[in-house]
């Protein structure tokens, strides 16, 4: 299975219907290992994905909150950042994540990030580091 990033292709539409006000709903993200093919093309929803980590060893299912989420416009592109995401005494592995709209009536998936490879932690810090906001390196941007 695989797991390819890229923003969700139901989410644009559903940003051009204002169905999300990313500054003030609530983002999540989770942890997904490869066992389930996810991409921009699908799922939809976080019920859909299949393919997050079990519960516990310092993971939580559901996922962290996003904090210090921003939306702005550098060079023409609408971008959106937010704070470093970790997990405190982590024993697990995972190959990639999902951000969703935990505020949206169907929990709709926003994007999905493919971590080139599996990635560990052993009873420490699981750390995802958020790249800077830009049109060319955003996490979450529509250019």
């Amino acid at each position: 299975m695989a797991i390819t990033t890229g923003v969700n292709n139901q989410f644009k539409s559903e940003v051009m219907l204002a169905e999300h006000n990313l500054q003030s709903n609530t983002l999540k993200v989770i942890l997904v290992s490869s066992s389930q093919n996810v991409s921009a093309g699908g799922p939809n929803t976080y019920a859909s994905v299949t393919s997050q980590l079990a519960n516990g060893n310092g993971y939580t299912t559901g996922g962290a909150t996003l904090a210090t989420v921003s939306v702005s416009t550098v060079d023409s592109s609408g971008v959106v950042d937010f704070a470093d995401v970790s997990w405190s005494s982590a024993t697990f592995s995972a190959n990639g994540c999902v951000i969703y709209n935990d505020s949206h009536s169907s929990k709709s998936v926003i994007a999905v990030y493919d971590f080139g490879g599996e990635k560990s932690a052993t009873n420490g810090e699981f750390k995802l580091v958020v790249p800077a906001a830009t049109s060319a390196s955003a996490v979450i941007r529509l250019n």
